[in-house]
């Protein structure tokens, strides 16, 4: 029993070193990245930070359509979301969080759409906070 207990602890640090040791390595070399990782951090290059440090979106240079794909993929998505139903703080934030001008566009757009629904009683919390996550 206690030589299985030793055999499972030295198999589990040497999977963990193994894994961590592939990590470093796919970060560190373009050759050896796998799809999953690629796609995993594809979006990474479109997140930085402002000039008071807060994370933002730069997409400026990308058509809408792969906006709109590197946002739903974006942390910033779910701070966005946690802001509702205070609608004009996430009409702010799309415009100082985000580069990108197609994108603000939309955003801003579809927050209209559903604050005025919202407060008209024509959409519920949920249906809102659906539409919210479903940006197209």
């Amino acid at each position: 029993m206690k030589n299985v207990v030793i055999f499972l602890a030295i198999a589990i640090g040497a999977l963990y070193l193994l894994s961590s040791g592939v990590k470093k390595v796919q970060d560190g070399n373009e050759d050896y990245q796998s799809e999953e990782y690629g796609e995993k951090h594809k979006f990474d290059a479109y997140s930085s930070s402002d000039s008071i440090g807060q994370d933002i979106l730069d997409v400026r240079e990308e058509a809408y359509p792969r906006q709109l794909e590197a946002w739903n993929q974006s942390a910033l998505k779910s701070e966005f979301l946690e802001l509702f139903p205070d609608f004009g703080e996430m009409k702010v934030f799309a415009q100082e969080r985000i580069r990108g001008d197609a994108l603000i566009k939309r955003l801003v757009s579809v927050v209209d759409d559903i604050e005025y629904a919202y407060f008209g009683g024509k959409m519920d919390t949920e249906q809102a906070q659906r539409k919210l996550r479903a940006i197209k």
